[in-house]
């Protein structure tokens, strides 16, 4: 019960009692680490007997065979680097510290050719550090400015000339981010001169980009997209999320009501829709055909997807196993 007032309690511990505590989260720690140090040794000894590695794994093995204990590179790492004249890796921003590691080791000598973008580094891929990226960004040399030692002879080139965007869209992304990023320089190290610059060609009209904020109605539950897909299998229906169904109708409306800058019609294939993941897509294909609106999506249009093949699906797991 007091734990949960916790935000209006001040807890006063007397140094002893602070040991104590300290004590007791040790040995918790201590059990954690035998726990998961043990069930870390039986699980890749079984995978060495069926001869299989995870993703981990082969990050792991990669590391142990190019540098050794004391952190240096082993004469296997210094063989596959002189098997390369130069090393080049994209979207440098979604590495961790063990690819930068293993990429730091075959590219040794200044044979790294990294490319990134900082303002994509939003997605945490698989636990991306972008601080790496702009820790390289701030230690080396800006190429513009004469050439000075920098420790390991890297130099800095940014490319903020923008060849596919309209005019609108580039000010409306360096307007986001220069608002949002600006606050993390520390660790990004995002300035005023990371702004895109326009540089598609002779300018052309565009519409301003629009930002729209939709607010949950009060009292109302969000579900997460596992919850949402128990109800599907369980055959309830669940309500329409607030922002699939706001783009499906926008989308009927630019099709009715407007056109494009030259008056042609606004269709279907004219509208993408992009998504942080593929699992509300289902909804959406829903919700636009309920405007009647063609769709182009693969997993939808996929033949394991059809109603007649889930049935099939179906019938042949209740023939396997009938519970």
């Amino acid at each position: 019960e007091s734990m949960t007032k916790m935000q209006d309690l001040y807890f006063v511990w007397s140094e002893e009692e602070m040991r104590e505590q300290m004590r007791r989260t040790a040995r918790t720690q201590r059990m954690l680490y035998s726990l998961l140090s043990d069930y870390e040794a039986l699980a890749r000894e079984e995978k060495n007997r069926r001869g299989v590695l995870d993703f981990s794994d082969v990050r792991r093995y990669l590391l142990q065979l190019l540098i050794d204990k004391d952190g240096n590179p082993t004469d296997t790492a210094r063989a596959l680097a002189d098997q390369y004249d130069d090393v080049y890796i994209d979207e440098y921003q979604d590495i961790d510290t063990v690819q930068d590691c293993i990429f730091s080791t075959l590219g040794e000598g200044g044979k790294r050719f990294m490319v990134g973008d900082i303002k994509q580094s939003i997605y945490s891929f698989r636990g991306a550090e972008p601080s790496i990226f702009a820790g390289y960004r701030q230690k080396f040399t800006p190429i513009k400015q004469p050439k000075e030692a920098t420790g390991d002879g890297g130099c800095c080139v940014f490319m903020s000339e923008n060849f596919r965007c309209d005019r609108d869209i580039i000010h409306f992304t360096n307007t986001v981010c220069g608002y949002a990023f600006e606050v993390c320089t520390d660790s990004l190290g995002y300035q005023r001169e990371d702004d895109l610059i326009y540089s598609k060609g002779p300018e052309r009209p565009s519409h301003p980009a629009r930002l729209v904020l939709l607010e949950t109605p009060a009292g109302s539950t969000k579900h997460t997209a596992e919850e949402d897909e128990d109800e599907s299998k369980n055959g309830k229906q669940k309500d329409l999320n607030p922002e699939t169904a706001y783009i499906a109708d926008e989308i009927a409306r630019l099709m009715r009501e407007e056109t494009h800058i030259d008056g042609s019609p606004i269709r279907p294939r004219d509208v993408a829709i992009l998504m942080r993941s593929t699992k509300p897509a289902g909804d959406m294909v829903k919700a636009l055909h309920a405007h009647s609106i063609a769709t182009s999506y693969a997993a939808a249009d996929s033949l394991a997807h059809h109603p007649d093949m889930t049935l099939m699906v179906n019938l042949l797991s209740v023939i396997d196993n009938p519970r």
